[in-house]
């Protein structure tokens, strides 16, 4: 155990609102992490999908292939920008809807697969 994580787990003992207060965000990281793999694994999906291959995605992004394999693992951050570009790059869309949105229309997740199925549920 590292000192730091000594130190942690010493506050933690101590002071209940300590613990509970590094738990809360503790489960805050881990579900930021969750909608992050969810977001990459449908990206890879779509790429498959197409039949592109990583090193063929990487070129169109003028990155290496090691880095798409990185952002589809979750394992570098992905910026807004490689976002788009990648989004685009997979001729898709970006759709942004709040809540109420997704209760109106239906949907069962905040990640939608396909547009038809957003088309649908708008129609």
């Amino acid at each position: 155990m590292t000192y730091t994580e000594r130190r942690i787990a010493k506050k933690m003992a101590e002071n209940p609102k300590y613990r509970a207060a590094f738990e809360e965000e503790e489960l805050h990281l881990a579900k930021e992490l969750e909608k992050r793999q969810e977001l990459m694994s449908l990206l890879c999906s779509i790429r498959k999908s197409q039949h592109m291959s990583q090193q063929q995605l990487a070129e169109r992004m003028k990155v290496s292939q090691a880095r798409i394999s990185q952002l589809e693992r979750g394992q570098a951050p992905l910026s807004v920008d490689s976002l788009l570009q990648m989004v685009e790059l997979l001729s898709g869309s970006i759709a942004i809807l709040t809540p109420e949105d997704i209760q109106r229309f239906g949907l069962e997740h905040r990640l939608v697969t396909n547009g038809e199925a957003l088309q649908k549920a708008i129609a």
